[in-house]
This record gives C-alpha cells, structure tokens and sequence, in this order.
C-alpha cells in the first residue's frame, strides 16, 4: 500500500491494481469500497446508478446536471461543484464540502459517484 506523507486526513493511497475495480454498469470505477469515479456515461441512466448500489453523486462541472425523471432518480442525493476543467480552476477550496457529502453518504451506507463530464477517468 502507498501512502502519502504526513497526515492523510482520512484518504489513503492504495495500489491501483488491489484497490480499483471497474464496474460494467454505467462506466464507472470503484477506487473504494462506495465510491466511485465516473464520466458523462456514468449518471446518463439514473437506474444504472441504482444498479450499482449509487445512491448519491458529487457532480464537478461548469453546469449542474439535470437527471432524467424515473427509476433510479428519485431519493438520489447530489452535490454540485461549479467548475471549470481548466489547469487554474481552484478546486481546494470545495475540498471539504465534498469530503463531508461523500463521508456522510457512505456513513449512512450510500454509494457515492464522483462524476464530471469528460468521458476519460
């Protein structure tokens, strides 16, 4: 296991090839248990979300996206982080709002998806 030096603040760094698993439903990586990286494809059918046990996302992009009506979206939990995907773009600053959205997801049992609009993950 890789770790990072000094403290962590409760992230750690594993070994991509022990910790990651990609997930047929909806493109996405698993990098933890619950959590998830995903592109557009990922939130594009709200019931793959579900299927994958999602029941939360954390949304980076220039615009909030809008989730179809239907299964898989209703009860969905979201966070929006306007941004940017440009080198300047300060992303610190929403650091902790994320980390608290994803720990009070998983402390609850939700899956979390970490979704922004590129394709590439």
């Amino acid at each position: 296991m890789l770790e990072a030096p000094g403290p962590s603040h409760g992230c750690e760094l594993r070994n991509p090839s022990s910790a990651v698993r990609v997930s047929s439903v909806g493109q996405m990586l698993e990098v933890q248990p619950g959590v998830y990286l995903g592109g557009a494809a990922a939130v594009a059918e709200p019931n793959h979300l579900r299927e994958a046990g999602i029941t939360a996302v954390l949304t980076v992009d220039s615009e909030e996206p809008s989730f179809k009506a239907g299964p898989g979206a209703e009860g969905l939990w979201r966070l929006f982080v306007p941004a940017l995907d440009k080198p300047e773009t300060d992303l610190l600053s929403h650091l902790d709002r994320c980390v608290a959205f994803i720990g009070q997801a998983r402390a609850e049992g939700r899956g979390v998806l970490v979704h922004w609009p590129s394709e590439e993950y």
